[in-house]
Order: structure tokens, then C-alpha cells, then sequence
């Protein structure tokens, strides 16, 4: 990581470059504010099946939902998909209402279904936010270090034969008030 003076050096230059003709990007004010950015997300590869954990009445593009309403049960249940078989995974609001124990199953599932190359698109709670603390259903906190401290822990890489598959693309915290703050993070399985 760049120490804060390089980081802000390069958001001045790139600050400086800036055509006051364009319409600026998230990512194009991220580096003008912080020099940070935003990687390119990865998109579904919509020639497998997608999923949506936990969808309940949010149905997404043509998406498989999966919760209880559709008959799954993440906390007894596999994913219903044979290995590397699934294009992408959306999980909005999902993780948090898992125990840790289960969130890392369901992890472990993620990982088996997807096909090489694909996301996991997970958006949570920051574990901070009021909005983590006002649901009384939430079961797991989630902060920017909860998946590549879990990725890094060898506590559960459990042999070689479950190593995780799955590496972090990015996490970033988003919110449009400190209430709503969320974690927003793209993991890609390898």
C-alpha cells in the first residue's frame, strides 16, 4: 500500500489532468478525492445459470432465487447446483442473517458452484452501522477485514483439499448516510 503522501501526490496529478467537460465517474472522483479506485467489477457470465441468495421479493434480472420462499433452507441445504455450474451469485442483505459458522458454509457452497472466473457479489451491513444494530435478526457482523482475515486464517483452510477457491476482487464501504453504511465486496472464484 502507498504511504498517504504518495497517494495524495497522485490524486493532485490526477486532479490537475482533469477536463472539466467530462461527467465524472464514482471511480474518476475517488481518485480525485483519494487517489483510490474502484476496480472494474466482473461481470455474471450469463451462459450458466445465476443465483440470488436470499432474494425474497427481490428478483433479480433472471437470477434463480434462493431463500425460504423458494424452498431452500441455507442453513440445512447445499446450494442446489453441481460443481462449477454457476455463472454468478448475488447475496444483498443475506450473509448478516446467517450465524458465522453457517456464513462460512454457505461461503464454502458459493465457492463449489461457481464457475472459474465468476463473482460473488455480496452486499452487507457495515457492522458499525445503525443499520446492523436496528435488525434484531442479524446474526454476523461484517467489516472490510471480515473475508480476507477468514481467507488468510489457516483455522479454515481445513487440508488442501478445501483451500479456498475464491480471492477478493474488492471490498469498499458505500452508503448515502452513516445509517445506511454497507460494505460492498466482489469476491472471484480462481
Amino acid at each position: 500500500m502507498e504511504d498517504k503522501f504518495a497517494l495524495a501526490k497522485k490524486a493532485e496529478d490526477f486532479a490537475a489532468r482533469w477536463d472539466e467537460e467530462l461527467r465524472p465517474s464514482l471511480n474518476d472522483w475517488f481518485q480525485i478525492a483519494w487517489a483510490r479506485e474502484i476496480p472494474e467489477l466482473i461481470p455474471m457470465d450469463n451462459r450458466y445459470p445465476t443465483l440470488n441468495l436470499g432474494a425474497g421479493n427481490r428478483q433479480i434480472g433472471i437470477s434463480e432465487p434462493l431463500d425460504l420462499e423458494h424452498g431452500w433452507r441455507a442453513e440445512e441445504e447445499d446450494i442446489p447446483h453441481e460443481d462449477s455450474s454457476v455463472g454468478g451469485i448475488w447475496a444483498h442483505g443475506f450473509f448478516e442473517h446467517l450465524s458465522p459458522e453457517t456464513a462460512i458454509v454457505i461461503l464454502r457452497e458459493c465457492d463449489r458452484v461457481l464457475v472459474p472466473g465468476c463473482p460473488l457479489n455480496i452486499v452487507v451491513p457495515h457492522g458499525m452501522s445503525e443499520l446492523w444494530h436496528e435488525e434484531i435478526e442479524h446474526l454476523s457482523t461484517w467489516h472490510e477485514a471480515t473475508i480476507p482475515n477468514l481467507f488468510r486464517n489457516p483455522y479454515y483452510q481445513r487440508g488442501s483439499e478445501h483451500n479456498w477457491g475464491l480471492s477478493v476482487h474488492t471490498i469498499f464501504m458505500m452508503g448515502v448516510v452513516y445509517r445506511n453504511l454497507a460494505l460492498m465486496i466482489q469476491l472471484k472464484k480462481d
